[in-house]
C-alpha cells in the first residue's frame, strides 16, 4: 500500500463519492468533469478513475500521460472531501467489466443521491457510464478537502 494511499482512503475512494476530475491543457487551462468510480490498485501504486469520453472530451482529451490530474472525492452524506493530485500514467479505453463497475457507479449514485432528496433528473445528465476511458494516475499529493479548520491541508506527499 502507498504511504499516500491508505487502505481507508482507498475504500473511500472507491466508495459512494461524487468525482470531479480535471486536466490541464497545453496552454495549463483546467478542463473539469466528473469521474464514473475509481479504485486504488495496490499492485501498481495507481488510482484508477473512469470518465466519460463523450461527456468530458476536454478532460479526457488533455489527459496525457505525463501530464497532471486533480480529483475531488465527496462523500454526500457527510461532505468528507479529499482531493489527489497526481501525474498520470497511462489512458485507455475502460474494459467490459470496467464499464460495468462504471454503470453500477452510476447507479449506486443514483440511488444514493435520491435518498438525500436530490431528484434523479437533477444529476442523470452529470454522471454518465457510456464511452468510459479509464485514467491512470499516480498519486503525489492527498489534501483534506472538507469544510472547516482543516480544508486545504496536505495529508501525505510532496512538500510546498
Amino acid at each position: 500500500m502507498s504511504t499516500l494511499i491508505s487502505s481507508e482512503l482507498a475504500d473511500f475512494i472507491s466508495g459512494p463519492v461524487m468525482m470531479v476530475v480535471s486536466t490541464r491543457d497545453q496552454r495549463f487551462r483546467a478542463t473539469i468533469g466528473r469521474g464514473t468510480g475509481a479504485m486504488y490498485d495496490e499492485a501498481t501504486g495507481l488510482i484508477d478513475l473512469f470518465v466519460c469520453r463523450a461527456q468530458w472530451p476536454d478532460v479526457v482529451e488533455n489527459a496525457a500521460p505525463g501530464g497532471k490530474i486533480a480529483a475531488t472525492f465527496v462523500r454526500p452524506t457527510d461532505y468528507l472531501c479529499y482531493q489527489i493530485k497526481g501525474v498520470i500514467e497511462d489512458i485507455t479505453p475502460a474494459t467490459e467489466a470496467e464499464a460495468a463497475r462504471g454503470q453500477l457507479y452510476v447507479e449506486r449514485m443514483l440511488t444514493l443521491m435520491e435518498a438525500l432528496e436530490v431528484r434523479r433528473a437533477q444529476l442523470s445528465h452529470s454522471l454518465c457510464a457510456r464511452d468510459l476511458m479509464r485514467i491512470g494516475f499516480h498519486p503525489s499529493d492527498v489534501f483534506l478537502q472538507s469544510p472547516g479548520p482543516h480544508a486545504g491541508e496536505r495529508l501525505a506527499g510532496a512538500t510546498a
